[in-house]
């Protein structure tokens, strides 16, 4: 998401040209284009998200530890990544859609742990 801080940069950034930094038009488009990087960033997520649930179904992990190591932990760092640079820059998002997303991740993981120690047994 480093576009969207060159989008704030450029906003910010005098030029020395008053006609550039008055231009309502540049400055839509910019947030426009914001919006639209933030969107496509939580698109992003649910598709890689969406593809890499039921993964403890498909793959041999030995343990719960493997998959939440290798599938749900980088998952979620770049899920709490995303928040968190939205917070730390004023971003605005879709609240819903990450709270969907968590709630999916999380489900999976705890599907993940049943089915794990169900193999155990």
């Amino acid at each position: 998401m480093v576009t969207e801080l060159r989008l704030d940069a450029y906003k910010r950034n005098n030029l020395d040209n008053i006609y550039v930094n008055k231009s309502e038009r540049l400055h839509r488009a910019l947030d426009s284009n914001k919006n639209n990087l933030i969107n496509t960033y939580l698109t992003y997520l649910e598709n890689k998200i969406a593809k890499w649930m039921g993964t403890f179904e498909r793959f041999p992990f030995t343990s719960f530890n493997e998959y939440r190591n290798i599938i749900y932990t980088p998952l979620k760092k770049e899920l709490d990544e995303f928040k968190n640079n939205c917070y730390d820059n004023n971003y605005s998002y879709d609240i819903n859609r990450y709270k969907a997303l968590e709630g999916t991740l999380e489900a999976d993981g705890l599907e993940a742990r049943r089915n794990m120690r169900n193999k155990d047994n």
